[in-house]
């Protein structure tokens, strides 16, 4: 969908020019963006009239019944040409009035290259029955990733890949691979009915936007164990983090056995931040890779997660590594300071240790 508001589209274009992330506009209040990590207020004046039809123009149906409807709405959008870019808007109500988070996607993907991603990681992905996570905290550009990777895949491989996203942010061209992407609430009820199905669709790979509950968990461990390589975004601070979320998101009762079964397909897990650097304009994207090796599935196994760090760290030779030992870099050559290091780090008391 394409929107059409003036005023809308001149506050985008705005923030993308101030190399921002995202907008946040309400009623009785001045626009907000966020540039770097933090937000700043903008001088940007509007009427609640023409606040109000700004959200609503960001709105792929009739806005005015489905705000009255839902309390909440996600949808993706374009501004039009010649700058024709795609946002992801979050539109929800708050003190009885409507208001909207908007995140900027990128209008070019970055490329391999740029995500520091080895080897190791495509390979486990274009190999049948496997899972591998994309994770981080949110606002860490997971779905970039993500989406840079299944990119690359459908260039350089021949596989039918089928996504389930919620919303679609990037629309995926067609290259050695054929690619499906199906919206959840319009193409299908749910992330675990796109597994479910891609299962007689004659699928190599499917990509899941967002595992938040068991029953999308549970239906991305089936596919893999049917056959079929996933790729799963997962919101979560490190690997280990990401480890625990999947446990909390299992029944008490059912999680030694889903141990089990998620150490026989579990293949990578990718998490990344971004991090402010010396140079004030620029962030940089910073990742912690775990590849599956046997002690690795010892480790999940008997649920002795705590030995991760030590396998990552020992586990260079096959791509592996910790954040820390990212900063560590990052802090000697002069590209972060040492109190961002400190500030992003998972482990403070080990970064401690090298930052000496």
């Amino acid at each position: 969908m394409t929107i059409k508001d003036e005023k809308m589209i001149n506050l985008i274009g705005f923030a993308r020019q101030m190399n921002c992330t995202d907008i946040h506009i309400s009623m009785n209040s001045p626009a907000m963006l966020r540039r770097r990590g933090e937000l700043i207020k903008t001088n940007f004046e509007a009427t609640n009239d023409e606040i109000r039809k700004m959200i609503l123009s960001m709105l792929n149906e009739d806005g005015d019944n489905l705000i009255k409807e839902r309390t909440d709405l996600i949808s993706t959008f374009e501004t039009p040409v010649p700058d024709v870019y795609r946002q992801r808007v979050s539109i929800f109500r708050q003190a009885d009035q409507i208001a909207a988070s908007i995140r900027l996607l990128p209008d070019v993907l970055p490329s391999m290259e740029s995500l520091n991603i080895p080897e190791a990681v495509i390979n486990n992905i274009v190999i049948p029955g496997g899972i591998t996570f994309i994770t981080g905290p949110a606002g860490s550009g997971k779905t970039t990733s993500a989406s840079v990777i299944l990119q690359y895949v459908i260039d350089n491989y021949p596989l039918h890949v089928i996504t389930g996203e919620d919303p679609v942010e990037y629309v995926f061209k067609n290259g050695r691979s054929t690619v499906h992407q199906r919206q959840i609430g319009s193409d299908s009820e749910s992330f675990s009915d796109v597994c479910r199905f891609a299962a007689i669709e004659d699928t190599d790979i499917i990509f899941i936007s967002d595992v938040s509950d068991f029953e999308t968990l549970n239906a991305i461990v089936s596919s893999a164990e049917s056959g079929i390589s996933v790729i799963a975004c997962l919101n979560s601070g490190s690997v280990l983090q990401t480890l625990d979320a999947i446990d909390e998101l299992c029944p008490h009762e059912r999680r030694e056995r889903f141990r089990m079964r998620l150490s026989n397909v579990l293949r990578s897990i990718v998490t990344q931040k971004l991090v402010p650097a010396t140079e004030k304009s620029e962030t940089i994207l910073i990742n912690e890779i775990m590849i599956s090796t046997d002690e690795i599935v010892e480790v999940l196994r008997t649920d002795k997660k705590g030995k991760v760090n030590d396998i990552m760290q020992a586990g260079g030779m096959i791509g592996m590594h910790t954040f820390n030992s990212i900063l560590v870099k990052l802090c000697s050559g002069g590209i972060i300071s040492k109190e961002t290091a400190i500030k992003y780090s998972p482990d403070r008391t080990d970064l401690m240790h090298y930052l000496r």
